[in-house]
């Protein structure tokens, strides 16, 4: 996501809010791109902000995920 490397263990938590949480995914889409990811408390999350995107991973390619 951003330069920064984040605290050990937790990564970049302190970045996401914890009221309206969904504003600040969607302004990093519009930072980021349609698909971006992020370290929490030692997973990568990755967030897919395209409904097009989602649908073809999820839907079209779902059986291999």
């Amino acid at each position: 996501m951003t330069s920064n490397a984040g605290l050990p263990f937790i990564g970049r938590v302190h970045d996401v809010p914890s009221v309206a949480t969904w504003l600040k995914f969607w302004e990093w889409s519009k930072v980021y791109g349609p698909i971006y990811q992020m370290e929490i408390f030692g997973s990568v999350h990755v967030w897919i902000s395209s409904e097009e995107i989602a649908n073809d991973l999820l839907s079209k390619r779902g059986t291999i995920y």
